[in-house]
């Protein structure tokens, strides 16, 4: 009797233990913006976030502002893809880290260039591509042969294999 005692006890414990670490988990979010190259509020298209997995755990489509925001996500990593749908836009996706403090992730989308994503950790507006005028980080673009590359790398909001700034392959 002891012994069905004990094992019942440490079960509670185990439940309630495990509970309560799920209860505790924050969630927060991602929002940003998506524009043309023009600066033009890009309606159409779509924002998925996927967990490591391939699950799609949350997904969006900007108002007609291009505002998005993807709610109720547990921190940890996610592939960010912006997907055109049939808007003659060209989508890409990049792998993005997403902490407590949420993130900000502003898209420029293009028909004849794969969009370029711009990330800071928190939740900014203001300022350019709404990162506001506290963010830290480095923008650049590079120009060849008439096609506009970009870099984003603001406070590690973007991890992967090729650097600080990486679309998944």
């Amino acid at each position: 009797m002891k012994k069905i005692a004990c094992v019942f006890l440490a079960v509670i414990f185990l439940v309630v233990g495990s509970s309560s670490r799920l209860l505790s988990q924050q969630t927060t979010t991602i929002l940003g913006t998506v524009v043309d190259t023009q600066g033009n509020p890009a309606v159409g298209v779509r924002i998925i976030a996927q967990d490591p997995s391939g699950k799609v755990v949350s997904e969006a489509v900007p108002n007609a502002a291009g505002q998005y925001s993807l709610e109720k996500l547990l921190t940890g990593q996610y592939n960010l893809t912006l997907d055109p749908v049939k808007t003659g836009f060209l989508g890409e996706t990049v792998v993005v880290s997403l902490s407590e403090e949420g993130l900000t992730v502003d898209w420029v989308v293009s028909s004849s260039t794969r969009a370029i994503a711009f990330a800071v950790q928190g939740i900014a507006s203001g300022g350019i591509f709404g990162l506001g005028p506290g963010a830290t980080g480095l923008l650049g673009f590079l120009f060849l042969g008439g096609t506009m590359f970009g870099l984003a790398a603001a406070a590690g909001a973007f991890k992967g294999p090729a650097g600080p700034a990486s679309p998944s392959q």
